[in-house]
């Protein structure tokens, strides 16, 4: 039988032994948050927050994808930016906030941000729903893979998406710590996840930072061979990977299980997901290597069987044999058809929303051979590509109805968008410039090409001048470059083309006001008025600045609205200097005679010759119709229409009409068009009415064709509120009465 005192001695002994554990476990720890601490205080290391507050004082309210977030995943080579996309702070009320998670493709290359497919589709999406604010972050780097994307997903989550949009798969082999990647902490899918939690650490940071310091002691001196030229060139050892060889499969797994992790923290915060597949040029790339590999061909063998395959007219054939010429490259820049299997069977198990991409280009390539036409390489989509994933993504989220229904007032095509877009030819020969730097390099050369091969632009033309000179430059020289282009286009008086090198930097830079002032002068130069009014809305001082009010009030006269243009060009007074007073003074004579009141007119002309005594009298200005004014790109399918009605070619020229909408929207074809279809009972007259409706919707017999149109389809409170605003607008109106008679007439008729 034990004494109390063994029992005493015992327990005092376990808590000693307690007491030595927590003191073992404790210090250490202890020392390592104190040194934390210190760290972060003496500014050691990096801050490793996906998203970060905007850097400059004019987007106090916004946040940032953070510049250094690349050094998380690169730490032996550089490493490209991330897109820099701006959101609000506190997400708005009526918002709707999309990241959009992917690598380079997503991230426009070859191209700048202007021809990304996330800006155009945001562009699109706020079209459709304008009572909305719509946010598309791009977070988007370079040569990254599905690992770096489950390491964002924590950030993303926490800034209230809405939804994700999910565009990746070709990097899972060489990208940032991918299994045969240059960028890699070993094979093993635990510790590379360990690594980028621990990396949110400064002590951490300070551990790899010694280690590497003190390899840096032992290293021989000589600089890696194969570390040379593109991110793409460099980050790859290009040691062929057999398909369905053990590393493959590994490499197939580890993203099966990210996306997995991704689609999981996702549906837990109720976020859909749309899944999209990935998709290569398989026709006009031959395979980087061929590799013998077990009972599988080579994937040469299979291309150039392919290719016999396509002259022979058997191209469903030739399809199935380029996919597997792509599966079967050894050098896997291209994602395999099993990525795509992934894709689909996670997308299938989590009720995320796939979209077919790869499909989809398939569709629009010529016998669904997808090549050079969408592609400028292996992965990069040209313009039209863009386009065209934008207008997948697009059209997904439309018939998910998420954001909100349909509008088909609202709605413009894909090709419409594209037409009026901000690029020019400086974006494609920029373009041209990177894609021509990324193909001098293995994987589509050999390595021991020498760099002095590489072709020089030997053009002398002023555009090229100024490529040449800002393509390898930091992005404050391109933009540079970018703006005295679009002002040569502006003294060429080539105003559209100057419009839309305006909005291509508007579209890189969002917050330049130059852009929006040099869009507007464009637009209005180029009798674009309904185009112009819509960045008037949208200039960050349009009430504080005289051009913003100034123009404005030119498009309210056009429009018939005569009170709100004298309400912009007296606040206008406020910022104007000498000379611009007296146009003012001058547009305010112009609407009062407009509006009948001549004396308020005489009484302005006697002010302007007291302020401006010797000066002979200028001419009063005349005001423009919104009708006569037609942007150039149109106007001859105008005239052509116009001229047809006045025939009696009403066919003919409805046709002209339509073609002409299909480049640009202007009020009078669409109130011609609408009207030609009300006469004949159509019921797509009301969506070009509609259309026409903001900028005629001060003339009465404009909107006595909405009221008819809304006493035939017995919505009677619609076309009471349309006569009740011909009154208004002109209480004589002769068709008033009569309007009135019809109204009361079908309310008592039964349905």
């Amino acid at each position: 039988m034990k004494s109390k005192g063994t029992d005493k001695r015992q327990n005092y002994s376990r808590i000693q032994r307690i007491l030595y554990s927590l003191i073992v476990w404790i210090v250490p720890l202890l020392f390592i948050a104190l040194f934390e601490i210190f760290l972060r205080l003496v500014g050691y290391g990096e801050d490793f927050r996906l998203f970060v507050d905007a850097p400059h004082e004019e987007l106090g309210d916004y946040k940032i994808c953070n510049p250094q977030i690349g050094r998380k995943y690169f730490q032996k080579l550089d490493y490209t930016s991330s897109m820099r996309d701006v959101f609000l702070k506190t997400k708005p009320e009526n918002g709707y906030r999309i990241f959009v998670l992917g690598s380079s493709t997503v991230a426009g290359f070859p191209y700048e941000r202007n021809l990304s497919f996330p800006v155009i589709l945001q562009q699109r999406l706020q079209d459709m729903y304008p009572a909305r604010t719509i946010e598309v972050v791009n977070v988007a780097m370079t040569a990254v893979g599905s690992f770096t994307l489950v390491d964002f997903m924590d950030d993303i989550l926490g800034e209230e998406p809405d939804a994700l949009l999910f565009y990746a798969g070709h990097n899972e082999f060489y990208g940032a710590l991918g299994l045969a990647s240059r960028e890699k902490i070993g094979r093993n899918r635990f510790l590379i996840l360990l690594h980028l939690r621990l990396m949110d650490f400064r002590f951490y940071q300070w551990m790899r930072d010694a280690i590497a310091a003190l390899s840096d002691l032992n290293h021989t001196g000589k600089p890696d061979p194969g570390i040379r030229g593109t991110l793409m060139s460099a980050i790859a050892n290009d040691k062929a990977i057999p398909y369905e060889g053990k590393l493959y499969q590994k490499a197939i797994h580890y993203f099966r299980k990210n996306l997995t992790v991704i689609l999981t923290k996702a549906r837990k915060k109720n976020v859909p997901v749309f899944l999209s597949d990935v998709v290569s040029n398989i026709r006009d790339l031959e395979p980087f290597s061929s590799v013998d590999w077990g009972d599988w061909p080579r994937a040469d063998s299979l291309f150039f069987a392919a290719k016999d395959l396509e002259k022979g007219g058997h191209f469903a054939l030739a399809l199935e044999k380029y996919r597997m010429a792509r599966d079967l490259d050894g050098t896997r820049f291209r994602a395999s058809g099993h990525i795509n299997q992934v894709i689909a069977e996670e997308a299938l198990r989590f009720g995320a929303i796939r979209i077919p991409m790869e499909q989809i280009f398939e569709d629009h390539s010529d016998n669904r051979l997808v090549g050079n036409a969408y592609f400028t390489e292996h992965v990069h989509p040209t313009i039209d590509g863009q386009f065209l994933m934008a207008d997948a993504f697009y059209q997904s989220i439309i018939q998910s109805k998420l954001i909100g229904n349909f509008n088909p007032v609202l709605f413009q095509t894909s090709a419409y968008y594209q037409r009026n877009w901000g690029y020019t030819a400086f974006d494609s020969l920029l373009a041209l410039h990177k894609v021509d730097a990324l193909m001098h390099y293995w994987p589509f050369r050999p390595k021991d090409v020498s760099e002095n091969s590489m072709v020089k632009n030997d053009r002398l033309s002023f555009i090229d001048s100024l490529v040449d000179a800002s393509w390898n430059k930091n992005p404050l020289e391109i933009l540079n470059a970018r703006k005295q282009w679009a002002v040569h286009f502006f003294e060429k008086k080539r105003y559209e083309d100057a419009f839309r090198a305006f909005y291509a930097i508007h579209l890189i830079d969002p917050f330049y006001e130059g852009a929006y002032m040099g869009m507007i002068e464009s637009l209005m130069q180029n009798n674009d008025f309904p185009e112009a009014a819509r960045y008037i809305r949208r200039f960050p001082d349009r009430e504080t600045s005289f051009f913003p009010l100034y123009y404005r009030s030119i498009i309210a006269s056009a429009r018939k609205d005569y009170s709100e243009a004298l309400s912009d060009l007296n606040r206008a007074l406020n910022y104007a200097d000498t000379r611009q007073k007296k146009w003012i003074y001058m547009q305010m004579m112009a609407v009062q005679r407009a509006k009948g009141q001549e004396k308020e007119a005489r009484e302005i002309s006697d002010m302007i010759a007291v302020l401006y005594p010797g000066e002979s009298p200028e001419p009063v200005p005349e005001l423009q119709s919104i009708l006569s004014v037609i942007p150039t790109q149109v106007g001859g399918y105008i005239r052509e229409a116009l001229q047809y009605l006045e025939e009696g070619e009403q066919d003919l020229a409805l046709e002209k009409l339509r073609q002409s909408l299909r480049i640009k929207e202007t009020p009078l074809a669409n109130r011609v068009v609408g009207e030609i279809l009300f006469e004949r009972n159509e019921k797509n007259a009301i969506i070009h009415l509609l259309k026409a409706f903001p900028d005629c919707k001060n003339d009465p017999d404009f909107l006595s064709n909405l009221c008819l149109y809304n006493i035939r389809n017995r919505d009677f409170s619609r076309a009471e509120e349309f006569l009740k605003q011909i009154r208004i607008i002109d209480p004589a109106y002769p068709g008033a009465q009569s309007l009135a008679e019809s109204l009361a007439a079908a309310k008592i008729l039964p349905q």
